[in-house]
């Protein structure tokens, strides 16, 4: 939940429709906060968090659909 991550990070960004989360560890000092690749920049800018608890992830279904629509086109199949 977004309200939730900005609570307790003070993330605020418009990306909440993509998989992220804020793990609250009883022996850390911060939460950590998983984002996408392209939004830790946000994150960096917009949270109290330092750094090193602000961890991206690629979003590696993209090189799967980049490698599936060339095939697609081949046999004429539509990617939904």
């Amino acid at each position: 939940d977004p309200s939730n991550m900005n609570y307790l990070t003070g993330y605020d960004a418009w990306s909440f429709y993509y998989a992220q989360c804020v793990i609250v560890h009883i022996n850390a000092d911060e939460p950590i906060c998983f984002v996408r690749n392209q939004d830790v920049g946000g994150a960096y800018i917009k949270t109290y968090l330092k750094n090193e608890n602000i961890i991206d992830y690629e979003e590696k279904y993209q090189i799967i659909i980049n490698m599936l629509f060339p095939l697609a086109q081949m046999q004429q199949l539509q990617l939904i």
